[in-house]
């Protein structure tokens, strides 16, 4: 699975090196339009890659019942590797994407000795994504030699999510990042986007989709459009009016002294707040940072402090208390971490 989406508006946590940044060109009148010849575009792309991956220069890779769009996407990618592509096809179609310039047509019911004719002796790989599965069957069960690895949509793809360990571990040698940033070149490629017809691909609204069509379209390209629903009416305030800090007390925040502590302090400064303490293990302020804020009339002091220490709280609020000013009530802002 792979989408595409704003990145202010996703929801959906994935590893940072398996995303990719797009720039999104809409030179048509139809947006809609051209996200989904990208999407067809990057689902060949990706498709492609997996199936020549592995093969190396001058062995061939036969596949059977793919479509004229991915057909060429195969056939691109493996000349790039040097590879053969045979193209199959177990009828003969009419018009649209069904035609596929070159390939050999088999009948569903043809016999063994008559797929032997017209397939090479020497197939490297074998890839079905064909319906007639009784001929799927015969071409593997008596045409293929026995190191010839085959693949379908079931080894190529899985109903559940999943992860592999290397992947988990962040190892350099995951494949995923390098196979979405090469799929994503050729789907973005602007003098063949053109060309795309997305017709092959089912269309689906999550909304309205059943775990009956679930099962039935598992294995086969969709493009799902989560539609934006139409705003609902809020009353809002502006921060500044609403929230603002008392110049007489000091404001302790524990576990911020780097950039979000020093920007969230900043912040507390513009609405009233004028004596500030920050504190963590090895509190770091920027100077610059420190005499802008300073110039507006407020104090600042940091602190090295371990929360999960209690006696070493009560050590920093001691150091405090005397230090900034006398009388005051400390508010403590709990530390935490955004990822």
């Amino acid at each position: 699975m792979v989408g595409l989406s704003d990145s202010q508006g996703s929801v959906v946590a994935v590893d940072r090196a398996w995303t990719v940044p797009v720039l999104v060109k809409t030179p048509e009148a139809d947006p809609e339009t051209d996200m989904e010849r990208a999407m067809g575009r990057l689902h060949d792309g990706l498709v492609a890659q997996i199936l020549v991956q592995g093969l190396e220069h001058g062995q061939v890779l036969a596949v059977l019942d793919i479509s004229r769009f991915l057909t060429e996407t195969l056939r691109e990618t493996a000349g790039r590797a040097g590879v053969k592509i045979i193209s199959l096809l177990s009828k003969r179609r009419g018009t649209g994407s069904g035609i596929v310039p070159g390939a050999i047509a088999l009948h569903p019911r043809e016999p063994a000795r008559s797929l032997k004719s017209k397939l090479p002796t020497l197939l490297d790989r074998f890839a079905s994504f064909s319906p007639a599965s009784d001929l799927t069957q015969v071409i593997q069960t008596s045409c293929l030699r026995p190191a010839c690895k085959t693949q379908s949509w079931n080894t190529l793809t899985t109903p559940y999510p999943s992860v592999t360990s290397r992947t988990k571990l962040g190892l350099a040698d995951c494949e995923v990042p390098s196979l979405v940033r090469a799929a994503w070149a050729h789907a973005s490629a602007a003098d063949k986007q053109q060309s795309v017809n997305t017709s092959h691909l089912l269309h689906i609204k999550p909304d309205a989709l059943t775990p009956v069509d679930a099962e039935a379209v598992q294995h086969q390209p969709c493009l799902l459009d989560w539609p934006l629903h139409d705003p609902l009416p809020a009353l809002i305030q502006p921060l500044l009016a609403t929230i603002t800090f008392r110049p007489d007390k000091t404001y302790w925040l524990v576990g911020l002294t780097v950039a979000l502590g020093q920007s969230l302090a900043r912040w507390m400064v513009d609405r009233g707040a004028r004596y500030l303490v920050l504190t963590s293990r090895a509190p770091r302020l920027d100077l610059t940072w420190l005499a802008s804020v300073e110039t507006i009339g407020a104090m600042v002091k940091a602190f090295p402090n371990d929360i999960t220490d209690r006696e070493a709280v009560h050590v920093a609020y001691r150091t405090i208390t005397p230090t900034m000013r006398p009388g005051s009530r400390g508010r403590v802002i709990p530390s935490f971490s955004i990822s």
